[in-house]
């Protein structure tokens, strides 16, 4: 039986607006399994983002729980937080967010540097996650001598080092070509096969969207799980 890797119980939330209350989410409820690959589409100001954000322990419901690994997000400390998330959680977004100075293959064992491991075991992981994402050629090379998708790809390798449980995308190839972007997608589907890393993605692509195991959409608040037509479009 699979394992729980997210789980989302009765989530709300809100935000204020001068004297209006906007209820962003409401009531979400769904749970995200080892090995599962999740879009999460809707249209632009649904609050994908921001549940990305409650999902990854970056922001906080004002109802209902998110556990990761069956640990509730809120009920933790900082410092536990901050270790689950270097160790079970990673992100990747629609800018890359690599540090200029540093190379690629320094970006990518940041995480294991950040946990305490070893310079020579952090930088001997990260070579081989930039191998398998491709770059292993380009591992000395610092963002700016790389395109917009090996930079992506550095991205990516950064949140897999450290074998976490998910990987939270948020628009990963909103800033890419579109042969660029597939080639980011075709290593997605690749990874989430091959290390059992369940991804969940916030896209407005429809195709990136159909290749997932599972939809969510999300409308006025509700998600509603909706069936991946493989030769059709999704609504954005």
């Amino acid at each position: 039986m699979s394992q729980a890797v997210i789980e989302c119980q009765n989530v709300s939330k809100h935000y204020r607006q001068g004297n209006e209350t906007l209820h962003v989410l409401k009531d979400i409820s769904f749970v995200v399994e080892q090995g599962d690959s999740v879009a999460i589409v809707g249209a632009s100001g649904a609050g994908k983002s921001t549940l990305l954000n409650l999902l990854g322990g970056l922001d906080f419901c004002d109802a209902g729980s998110v556990s990761v690994l069956k640990k509730d997000l809120a009920k933790i400390s900082k410092d536990k937080l901050a270790e689950l998330r270097n160790r079970e959680v990673g992100f990747v977004y629609q800018f890359h967010h690599l540090l200029t100075e540093f190379s690629a293959l320094e970006n990518a064992a940041m995480p294991l540097l950040i946990r305490g491991e070893k310079r020579k075991a952090a930088y001997s992981t990260a070579r081989q996650i930039l191998e398998r994402v491709g770059l292993g050629a380009r591992a000395n090379h610092r963002p700016s001598e790389l395109s917009g998708g090996e930079r992506q790809r550095v991205a990516i390798a950064r949140a897999l080092v450290g074998t976490p449980s998910c990987v939270l995308m948020d628009e990963p190839t909103g800033n890419l070509d579109e042969a660029t972007a597939d080639t980011i997608q075709q290593l997605l589907i690749s990874l989430n096969q091959d290390l059992g890393t369940s991804f969940i993605v916030v896209t407005h692509d429809k195709t990136i969207a159909r290749q997932q195991k599972r939809i969510l959409q999300l409308h006025e608040g509700q998600l509603q799980e909706i069936t991946p037509d493989r030769s059709a479009g999704v609504a954005s």
